[in-house]
């Protein structure tokens, strides 16, 4: 699928439900591919009562989206994903295949949900997947596992590539950070960067590596 270059598309604040949504089947995986060409989608809301809460729910077998921004820095503008469960993200609530990838995409959304919540990707699985070239500028909270980029990084393969947070990331628990807030395994790749304030009452586990990039490693 690819959309118009560099056009503003207004969602008017209607709420959408996610591409491949958990809420309607716990089984459906978005296997395609998304080329946005610059656009941005600006007023985009997601208001859910289901896990997996953003653009697309799962994305797996290969599937891509790029190029690509949800909300602007208007002021004015008010793009948000809430859940009352797991796993929130502007882009994609569950990464779980080594060749799918996100990247070139940035997110002004706010975010929050209970836990492994993020500002692109919410929760990268066992199966791994790729985030690359990727900028929050929205809040993200929650719980625990909450990261300015992706919330939960479970898998080897799973990686992170030349991000950048500018964002404001906060939980209640543990596992709060700037890029990362949970990374169980994989990899951090390339310019890494945080510029967000990040506030939690986390426990850190990673050695020395300061919780403003990465809350931990189990």
């Amino acid at each position: 699928y690819g959309l118009a270059a560099n056009k503003y598309i207004n969602m008017l604040g209607t709420a959408f439900t996610p591409i491949a949504d958990y809420g309607t089947s716990t089984s459906l995986i978005f296997r395609g591919t998304i080329n946005g060409n610059n656009c941005s989608l600006v007023d985009f809301v997601v208001n859910a009562t289901s896990a997996r809460s953003a653009l697309i729910g799962t994305l797996g077998d290969s599937g891509k989206i790029g190029n690509l921004n949800i909300g602007c820095a208007n002021a004015s503008e008010q793009s948000s994903v809430t859940s009352t469960k797991s796993d929130s993200a502007a882009f994609v609530g569950f990464l779980n295949d080594s060749s799918a990838v996100v990247e070139n995409c940035s997110s002004y959304a706010t975010i929050s949900g209970t836990y492994q919540n993020g500002g692109i990707v919410a929760n990268i699985g066992s199966n791994g997947g790729t985030i690359r070239n990727c900028h929050n500028y929205g809040a993200v909270s929650g719980t625990y596992s909450i990261g300015g980029i992706v919330g939960i990084v479970q898998g080897a393969n799973g990686k992170v590539e030349n991000c950048v947070n500018s964002g404001p990331v906060s939980g209640a628990g543990n596992d709060i950070g700037g890029i990362v807030g949970n990374m169980k395994a994989g990899t951090l790749k390339g310019s890494i960067s945080n510029n967000g304030n990040v506030t939690s009452n986390r426990t850190a586990s990673y050695g020395d590596v300061a919780y403003s990039i990465i809350s931990s490693r189990s």
